[in-house]
């Protein structure tokens, strides 16, 4: 998928899980077997009643229930991203290190390209993008209409 019409079908692929050692993967296996762990076997888990579930999830029968490659197949097909991808564009100084465009919001090294979205936050935020990227807008459409008022 993807093209240069802009009326092609969109493709993104973030590449998730994909880094050649599995690092990602085994990493979040770890997380769910010490999740468990720490659920089935300290005070604060028995006093919750926690436990993992018995069911198995679809999909993912065919593996040993609990085991790596049961959670690699959970992991796998029930993962996604829930996040506000910001940071790609990076806003800065002049100078700067993987800065693209400058606090004018210009593409440094190209004449007439402004970025007036999410990507130029320079650090990923832990909370929703909505207000931020609001503020990029209302800053970039202000110095818009500055450019072209002063022509």
């Amino acid at each position: 998928m993807g093209g240069s019409s802009p009326y092609d079908q969109l493709l993104i692929d973030p590449n998730f899980l994909n880094d050649p050692d599995n690092m990602d993967l085994n990493i979040l296996v770890e997380g769910i077997e010490k999740a468990i762990y720490l659920f089935e076997n300290t005070t604060a888990g028995r006093s919750l009643g926690a436990r993992f579930t018995s069911r198995l999830l679809p999909g993912c029968k065919h593996f040993q229930p609990r085991s790596r490659e049961y959670f690699k197949c959970y992991i796998r097909r029930y993962s996604y991203a829930n996040s506000h991808v910001c940071g790609t564009a990076a806003m800065g100084y002049s100078g700067s290190r993987n800065v693209v465009v400058d606090p004018e919001l210009k593409v440094q090294g190209l004449a007439n390209l402004r970025i007036i979205d999410a990507s130029v936050i320079p650090v990923i935020q832990s909370t929703n993008t909505q207000a931020g990227t609001l503020m990029i807008a209302e800053k970039g459409a202000r110095m818009l209409l500055e450019f072209w008022n002063t022509r």
